[in-house]
């Protein structure tokens, strides 16, 4: 799989958990130009994605389905209905999904400050390159 449909899937695979990444007040995104990092970041974020977040994502889901998600609406909006057994069963999911998803081993490619830091050394690069050609060109013309 190429670096750029390793990036689509997890894209597709985030937006697909929204609701509960929502519902957990987590984060989860792919960082935007993620495809100029080299292949071993994006490959750790794919395998910590799919071998790690997706089935905790699967068992949340397991008790999502169970009620309607209007359901799941009025109960967060009432807020009396913590003791029923699928409120009690999906916060014992989430906690485990959340604890996952927050862990500090998580991959450098779902870490913002690391990626960001990554990207800007890229650039810095792409500029170095860029001054060094212009300059080439400038003395090939003297």
């Amino acid at each position: 799989m190429t670096k750029l449909e390793m990036v689509e899937k997890m894209r597709i695979t985030i937006v697909e958990m929204s609701e509960i990444l929502n519902r957990a007040n987590v984060e989860l995104d792919v960082p935007s130009r993620s495809e100029e990092l080299k292949t071993e970041y994006i490959s750790d974020g794919y395998k910590w994605i799919y071998q790690i977040i997706v089935p905790k994502f699967l068992d949340v889901m397991e008790i999502w389905k169970l009620l309607p998600k209007e359901l799941w609406e009025r109960y967060d909006k009432w807020g009396v209905f913590e003791e029923h057994r699928e409120v009690v069963l999906l916060e014992e999911r989430m906690v485990t999904f959340k604890k996952y998803l927050k862990d500090k081993q998580r991959p450098d490619f779902f870490k913002r400050s690391k990626i960001n830091a990554k990207i800007k050394a890229l650039d810095k690069k792409a500029s170095r390159r860029k001054t060094k050609q212009s300059d080439n060109g400038s003395k090939q013309t003297q």
